[in-house]
């Protein structure tokens, strides 16, 4: 006959093994909603971010063909066309300042090219007292 002690704990064995495969599958199944989670958050934000060139890509349509006269839009838009033109000045100033700079660096350049090489003839430094 079996040694109810021992039965007691082969019982006991049995039940902690029991509970710890239910919690095996409980996080697994955790685990893959988790994961589905995961994957549809990263197409979400694709998506976003998908939609946010196509609307730009359409914004730029419709403002390349407001400024060529082709296309008016409502008066409840003038703050944002008002917007779009002050922000193309501010631009178009910047992108002159820059092409100034370049101008600035290329006549420097080329003034440097057409000065005599001086650094051909080095002096040559006396030695120092030594101490």
């Amino acid at each position: 006959m079996a040694d109810p002690k021992q039965t007691e704990v082969l019982k006991q064995i049995n039940e902690a093994w029991e509970h710890a495969k239910a919690q095996l599958i409980q996080l697994r199944q955790a685990v893959e909603k988790t994961s589905e989670l995961a994957q549809a958050k990263f197409e979400s934000n694709f998506l976003t971010k998908e939609k946010d060139r196509a609307l730009r890509d359409f914004g730029d349509a419709v403002w390349t063909q407001v400024k060529a006269g082709r296309l008016s839009l409502p008066a409840g838009l003038a703050p944002s066309i008002k917007a779009m033109q002050e922000v193309e000045r501010k631009a178009d100033a910047k992108n002159r300042e820059i092409n100034s700079l370049i101008g600035e660096g290329t006549e420097t350049v080329d003034r440097l090219k057409t000065r005599p090489n001086k650094s051909s003839k080095t002096a040559v430094v006396g030695k120092g007292r030594k101490r």
